[in-house]
């Protein structure tokens, strides 16, 4: 039996799957041990506290999960249960990477100030929400940047989607040339990276000898070479 769910991370959370899985284990298989019960994924994994304090829970240890999901496990099979598979993806590669991208134009709607940048919260989120990751600014030499918006500053990705909002009132002036480092965008960030409007960013990885190439950028002919005509 496999089981699934998303945005509710809690370790109670867990519990309950956990027992509903062995309810239905007992309903389905008669009484019998099944081969294995899977919980599924989205634990918490390490995580900067700015971020911790925006989510609706604390996130949960390692051990706390552990206990939720194996309490159940124990009150019914003993030392003798099936196997129990989790999906771990998120917990332990959600802080593996950093999202690095430029800001290619600042403007002001109404009160609002906008750094439009060459991110696009499609690539690092996997469903828009209100979590903003914990960004800092490298800020562009004096002779290049230009006008500074005031802050608080939004930054937005390049797409024309009305949902592509990457950082919410990010603190300090932002200019035209910035760069801004967003921090745990590990989990889902090349797998649901998209040619919407430009193609996958390439993707590095920092060892003791230098920076590594993992990925090339897909340039238009790699794209459009994909395609019949």
């Amino acid at each position: 039996l496999h089981c699934h769910t998303s945005f509710d991370r809690s370790a109670d959370s867990y519990a309950r799957r956990i027992r509903r899985l062995i309810e239905l284990s007992d309903r389905l298989f008669g009484g019998r041990v099944p081969d294995f019960l899977d919980v599924g994924g989205g634990i918490c994994g390490p995580m900067p506290s700015a971020l911790a304090q925006q989510l609706s829970i604390a996130p949960p240890s390692y051990d706390a999960y552990a206990e939720a999901i194996c309490t159940p496990l124990r009150k019914r099979y003993g030392s003798d249960g099936p196997k129990l598979i989790i999906e771990p993806g998120v917990g332990l590669v959600g802080n593996a990477f950093d999202y690095v991208y430029r800001v290619e134009h600042v403007k002001q709607v109404g009160s609002r100030w906008f750094g439009v940048t060459s991110g696009a919260a499609h690539q690092i989120k996997i469903v828009p929400n209100e979590v903003s990751p914990v960004t800092t600014l490298h800020r562009a030499p004096e002779s290049t940047q230009g006008a500074r918006s005031p802050g608080p500053t939004d930054l937005v990705g390049f797409t024309c989607l009305e949902h592509d909002l990457i950082v919410r009132g990010l603190e300090g002036p932002v200019a035209v040339g910035d760069i801004a480092v967003s921090e745990c965008t590990g989990a889902y960030s090349m797998v649901i990276s998209s040619e919407f409007i430009r193609t996958t960013p390439p993707v590095y990885e920092m060892t003791k000898a230098g920076w590594k190439l993992l990925r090339r950028r897909q340039d238009t002919q790699e794209l459009l070479q994909l395609y019949h005509w």
